[in-house]
Protein backbone atom coordinates (compact mmCIF):
# COMPACT_ATOMS: atom_id res chain seq x y z
CA UNK A 1 0.00 0.00 0.00
CA UNK A 2 2.76 2.58 1.09
CA UNK A 3 5.03 3.28 -1.90
CA UNK A 4 6.13 6.78 -1.53
CA UNK A 5 7.48 8.77 1.17
CA UNK A 6 5.74 10.16 4.12
CA UNK A 7 8.20 12.41 6.17
CA UNK A 8 9.96 15.36 4.03
CA UNK A 9 13.80 14.49 3.07
CA UNK A 10 13.99 18.03 1.08
CA UNK A 11 13.70 16.22 -2.14
CA UNK A 12 10.73 16.40 -4.46
CA UNK A 13 9.12 13.71 -6.05
CA UNK A 14 9.37 13.93 -9.54
CA UNK A 15 6.33 13.04 -11.80
CA UNK A 16 5.93 12.79 -15.85
CA UNK A 17 2.10 12.28 -16.12
CA UNK A 18 -0.32 14.43 -17.65
CA UNK A 19 -3.38 13.41 -15.77
CA UNK A 20 -5.77 15.54 -13.93
CA UNK A 21 -8.27 14.93 -11.15
CA UNK A 22 -9.74 18.26 -12.68
CA UNK A 23 -11.40 15.92 -15.22
CA UNK A 24 -11.11 13.63 -18.51
CA UNK A 25 -8.52 15.65 -20.04
CA UNK A 26 -4.90 15.33 -19.58
CA UNK A 27 -1.92 18.67 -19.04
CA UNK A 28 -0.05 20.57 -21.47
CA UNK A 29 3.01 20.23 -19.60
CA UNK A 30 3.01 16.52 -18.07
CA UNK A 31 6.70 16.91 -15.45
CA UNK A 32 5.24 17.96 -11.78
CA UNK A 33 6.58 17.98 -8.70
CA UNK A 34 5.39 17.37 -4.87
CA UNK A 35 6.98 17.33 -1.70
CA UNK A 36 5.70 15.16 1.11
CA UNK A 37 4.32 16.72 4.34
CA UNK A 38 3.48 15.12 7.40
CA UNK A 39 0.42 15.20 9.22
CA UNK A 40 2.45 16.84 12.25
CA UNK A 41 4.56 19.18 9.91
CA UNK A 42 0.92 20.66 8.60
CA UNK A 43 -0.66 20.96 12.12
CA UNK A 44 2.15 22.04 13.63
CA UNK A 45 2.98 24.74 10.69
CA UNK A 46 -1.00 26.40 11.58
CA UNK A 47 0.11 26.02 15.26
CA UNK A 48 3.50 27.66 15.24
CA UNK A 49 2.12 30.39 12.70
CA UNK A 50 -0.16 31.72 15.60
CA UNK A 51 -3.46 29.98 14.59
CA UNK A 52 -5.77 28.48 16.81
CA UNK A 53 -7.55 25.07 15.78
CA UNK A 54 -10.56 24.89 15.19
CA UNK A 55 -11.39 21.18 13.60
CA UNK A 56 -10.12 18.50 11.97
CA UNK A 57 -11.36 15.63 10.46
CA UNK A 58 -10.59 12.46 8.23
CA UNK A 59 -12.49 11.11 5.26
CA UNK A 60 -13.18 8.42 3.35
CA UNK A 61 -14.29 8.94 -0.40
CA UNK A 62 -13.11 12.05 -2.84
CA UNK A 63 -14.82 12.94 -5.91
CA UNK A 64 -12.23 12.17 -8.07
CA UNK A 65 -9.64 8.91 -8.80
CA UNK A 66 -6.44 9.52 -6.56
CA UNK A 67 -5.31 6.49 -6.90
CA UNK A 68 -5.43 2.92 -9.08
CA UNK A 69 -6.71 1.45 -5.66
CA UNK A 70 -9.93 3.02 -5.35
CA UNK A 71 -13.27 2.16 -6.63
CA UNK A 72 -16.28 4.39 -7.62
CA UNK A 73 -18.89 3.76 -4.84
CA UNK A 74 -22.09 6.45 -4.91
CA UNK A 75 -20.21 9.06 -7.06
CA UNK A 76 -17.21 9.33 -5.15
CA UNK A 77 -13.77 7.55 -5.42
CA UNK A 78 -12.77 5.55 -2.10
CA UNK A 79 -9.90 3.17 -1.21
CA UNK A 80 -11.45 -0.98 -1.79
CA UNK A 81 -12.97 -3.28 1.25
CA UNK A 82 -9.28 -3.99 2.17
CA UNK A 83 -8.02 -0.38 3.04
CA UNK A 84 -11.49 1.40 3.26
CA UNK A 85 -11.61 1.03 7.22
CA UNK A 86 -7.53 1.00 7.49
CA UNK A 87 -6.33 4.48 5.90
CA UNK A 88 -8.33 8.06 5.60
CA UNK A 89 -8.34 9.43 1.68
CA UNK A 90 -8.17 12.66 3.02
CA UNK A 91 -8.05 15.23 6.16
CA UNK A 92 -9.42 18.70 6.36
CA UNK A 93 -8.16 20.89 8.93
CA UNK A 94 -9.59 24.40 9.96
CA UNK A 95 -7.31 27.47 11.59
CA UNK A 96 -7.96 30.82 12.31
CA UNK A 97 -6.27 33.80 13.97
CA UNK A 98 -6.81 34.19 18.02
CA UNK A 99 -9.28 36.86 19.15
CA UNK A 100 -7.69 39.97 20.38
CA UNK A 101 -6.75 39.54 23.77
CA UNK A 102 -8.35 35.83 24.15
CA UNK A 103 -6.01 32.73 24.47
CA UNK A 104 -8.66 30.13 24.23
CA UNK A 105 -9.16 27.68 21.88
CA UNK A 106 -11.67 26.56 20.10
CA UNK A 107 -14.39 27.06 17.67
CA UNK A 108 -16.42 30.22 18.44
CA UNK A 109 -19.35 30.21 20.98
CA UNK A 110 -22.48 31.10 19.63
CA UNK A 111 -22.31 34.69 18.35
CA UNK A 112 -18.86 35.66 18.35
CA UNK A 113 -18.28 36.04 14.62
CA UNK A 114 -19.73 39.11 13.25
CA UNK A 115 -19.25 40.11 9.62
CA UNK A 116 -15.46 41.62 10.03
CA UNK A 117 -14.45 38.50 11.91
CA UNK A 118 -10.98 37.22 10.68
CA UNK A 119 -11.56 33.73 9.58
CA UNK A 120 -8.60 31.48 8.02
CA UNK A 121 -9.80 27.92 6.81
CA UNK A 122 -7.38 25.57 5.26
CA UNK A 123 -8.67 22.20 3.38
CA UNK A 124 -5.79 19.78 2.33
CA UNK A 125 -6.11 17.09 0.49
CA UNK A 126 -3.28 14.54 0.53
CA UNK A 127 -2.27 14.00 -3.61
CA UNK A 128 -3.06 11.05 -5.19
CA UNK A 129 0.41 9.57 -4.85
CA UNK A 130 0.74 10.78 -1.24
CA UNK A 131 2.18 14.41 -2.65
CA UNK A 132 1.27 17.69 -0.76
CA UNK A 133 2.43 21.21 -2.30
CA UNK A 134 1.83 20.17 -5.80
CA UNK A 135 4.00 22.23 -8.70
CA UNK A 136 4.16 21.98 -12.56
CA UNK A 137 6.93 22.66 -14.93
CA UNK A 138 5.44 25.62 -16.89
Amino acid sequence: MVGYRYFANGRAQTWNDGSTYAGEGVTAHTRSYEWPHALSEIIGSLLAAGLVRERFDEGKTLPWRFSELTTPIDGSWEFGPEWRDRIPCTFTTAARKPRAGSPREGPPRRGEWGEQAARSDLSLVRGRRGGGRHVSDP
